[in-house]
């Protein structure tokens, strides 16, 4: 009956991972740039990524970071993030940060004209050691070059 479930719950993963209908570039998934493209409508997807900070002489940290993303309406969502550390030389978790952010697609890329959207995005400060809340706007283009291939300018304010 063990064996059952542990399958039921592998087949259950797989399919809600096959379920989202974009290719969409995630900021820092694995590189530090996006596309103009939102979420579809009324979708919900959790990211994790970790991270492993070590070397020569170091203590590894490592890293993860989490984010929520809902398509609240058409070329539109909303996420919430944060990145715990885990510092092997300490044994101390931390997360320093909470990020929101919302994205808005402005335009879909047709003929020659490219897809354009935004970002906003605020990180608020989680502990005493942290102050100031950080703000950030980003301007995103993209634009299909050939079948597969794609470019993208991020510019960030």
């Amino acid at each position: 009956m063990k064996q059952h479930s542990i399958l039921a719950a592998c087949f259950l993963l797989s399919s809600i991972g096959f379920a989202s209908d974009h290719n969409n570039l995630d900021q820092e998934r694995p590189l530090a740039f996006e596309d103009a493209f939102s979420i579809a409508y009324r979708s919900l997807e959790f990211q994790n990524g970790m991270r492993f900070l070590g070397g020569k002489g170091r203590n590894p940290v490592y890293g993860l970071r989490s984010e929520l993303q809902y398509g609240f309406a058409k070329n539109r969502d909303f996420s919430i993030g944060f990145e715990p550390t885990y510092d092997s030389s300490t044994r101390n978790v931390t997360s320093d940060r909470l990020e929101l952010s919302y994205f808005e697609g402005l335009r879909r890329e047709i003929d020659d004209c490219p897809a354009l959207g935004y970002r906003l995005e605020a990180r608020l400060p989680m502990n005493s050691s942290q102050r100031g809340t950080e703000i950030k706007f980003r301007g995103i283009l993209t634009k299909t070059a050939r079948q597969y291939d794609k470019l993208h300018l991020n510019l960030d304010v």
